[in-house]
C-alpha cells in the first residue's frame, strides 16, 4: 500500500498544506492528515474518495500505485538523464523543454524504457527538425 506516500508526493507537487487538506475534508486541524501520511492510520472510504476526486485519481490509483515512480517512468530516470545531458547545454534545454512540456510528453511514452544515451539519439534528431524547420 503506497496511501501515505502518495499523499505527502501529491500534495507537495500541488502546492498544498496538511492544514488545506484537512480544512477540504472537514477537519478541524492537521494531525489526521499527517497520521495518513506517516501510515500511523488510513482514511476512510468516502474520504479516500474525496482525496482521489481532488487529485483527479481513481481510490485504487491512489492506494495501490507508487505516484513517485510514476512521473520518471515516461523518460526513464529523470535524474540520472539531467546528469548525462548537464555537458551538453543544447541537449539539456531541449530534455528540459519536452519535460516541463504536457504535450510533447506524448513523444516519450514509449520511451521509458530508453538509456540516456539512446534518448541523446533521439533529442538530436528532434533537434536536427527543428533546426530544418525554422529555416
Amino acid at each position: 500500500m503506497h496511501f501515505g506516500k502518495n499523499l505527502r508526493y501529491l500534495r507537495h507537487k500541488n502546492g498544498m498544506s496538511q492544514e488545506f487538506i484537512a480544512d477540504k475534508l472537514g477537519y478541524k486541524n492537521y494531525t489526521t492528515i499527517q497520521k495518513w501520511e506517516s501510515d500511523m492510520s488510513e482514511p476512510s472510504i468516502e474520504k479516500l474518495n474525496i482525496l482521489a476526486n481532488m487529485f483527479n485519481l481513481t481510490m485504487d490509483e491512489l492506494v495501490n500505485h507508487d505516484l513517485t515512480q510514476a512521473e520518471d517512468s515516461i523518460y526513464g530516470n529523470h535524474q540520472d538523464n539531467l546528469d548525462y545531458f548537464a555537458n551538453k547545454p543544447e541537449l539539456l534545454e531541449l530534455y528540459k523543454e519536452i519535460y516541463n512540456s504536457e504535450s510533447l510528453q506524448l513523444l516519450f511514452d514509449s520511451a521509458k524504457d530508453l538509456t540516456p544515451e539512446a534518448l541523446e539519439s533521439v533529442l538530436l534528431i528532434i533537434e536536427s527538425i527543428k533546426k530544418g524547420g525554422t529555416r
